[in-house]
């Protein structure tokens, strides 16, 4: 496993929200719930990346994507 941290890109913001979505209807419904939450067009990711691009980054090995962070 190699694991990369690289700047984000465009294309990347909507592969972080369906991660955020993802991992939160996981949980809810390993805590007995159904899912919560629905993907959304990535509107504060992408002024973000416009407002300081070098403060998204993302995280992947071998080009599946697997985390993100904001700075």
């Amino acid at each position: 496993m190699s694991i990369v941290c690289r700047a984000a890109r465009l294309e990347d913001l909507v592969l972080a929200d369906a991660l955020v979505v993802e991992s939160i209807n996981d949980l809810k419904q390993r805590q007995g719930f159904g899912p919560m939450v629905v993907p959304r067009p990535p509107r504060f990711q992408l002024f973000s990346l416009k407002d300081d691009a070098d403060g998204l980054w993302v995280a992947e090995d071998a080009d599946q994507f697997l985390g993100f962070a904001f700075s």
